[in-house]
């Protein structure tokens, strides 16, 4: 079909498309409306290294690529029973291992842990309940210097705070999926339709007998 058949038949069919793109809009909102609202908190864990009198682990550069080489298995650790099982306690009751997730931004020593929850004031108490949590475990997991202390330290660089707003569902993606889904069934049904339209056939012969003329 050329640009202006395809054109004209846009126009022929903008009734159809209308409505079917209105359709998709409408099944997009009844699909929010129903899907419940989670709201996502994030705390900031800082991970330090310690070392004795300036001496550093073999094979290490430095402490920062030290704690780099580290911070993925702590992102394990966050998640873990050992992790949430004390916090949950901390909070009086079991957190669900599916509502916190922990994640390292690339190139940094630093740990975000993330918690989504139906509420936001919940979602940011067991953000801030697991992060404290870990900032105790992780000095008890790696091995003591000759002082006695940790070689890594952990520090709560920013508490989660109550989020204002859902990060689920996003209205947004919803009516784009709606608007797009809506119009390309429109469209489909035009390209169906018109090839069977005795109009469209009625109007096109003429051109045609005169061309062949």
């Amino acid at each position: 079909m050329d640009p202006i058949r395809f054109v004209t038949m846009l126009r022929r069919r903008a009734l159809s498309l209308l409505a079917c793109t209105a359709a998709g809009l409408a099944l997009a909102g009844a699909a929010l409306i129903a899907t419940p609202e989670r709201y996502t908190a994030t705390a900031e864990v800082f991970i330090s290294v310690n070392f004795f009198a300036g001496s550093q682990p073999p094979g290490i550069n430095s402490t920062s690529e030290f704690a780099l080489a580290q911070i993925q298995s702590y992102t394990k650790v966050a998640t873990s029973r050992m992790v949430l099982a004390p916090a949950g306690a901390a909070l009086g009751y079991k957190i669900p291992a599916g509502e916190i997730t922990a994640s390292n931004p690339p190139s940094t020593v630093l740990l975000d842990i993330s918690s989504s929850s139906s509420d936001a004031q919940t979602a940011a108490k067991q953000a801030n309940a697991v992060a404290d949590r870990l900032v105790v475990l992780l000095p008890q997991l790696e091995t003591r210097l000759p002082d006695g202390r940790s070689s890594v330290k952990a520090t709560v660089l920013e508490r989660a705070a109550e989020p204002s707003s859902p990060s689920k569902p996003s209205a947004t993606i919803y009516l784009a999926v709606g608007l797009f889904l809506g119009f390309s069934a429109g469209l489909a049904l035009a390209l169906v339709r018109e090839p069977y339209d005795p109009t469209v056939a009625r109007k096109q012969r003429p051109a045609e007998d005169r061309a062949s003329a």
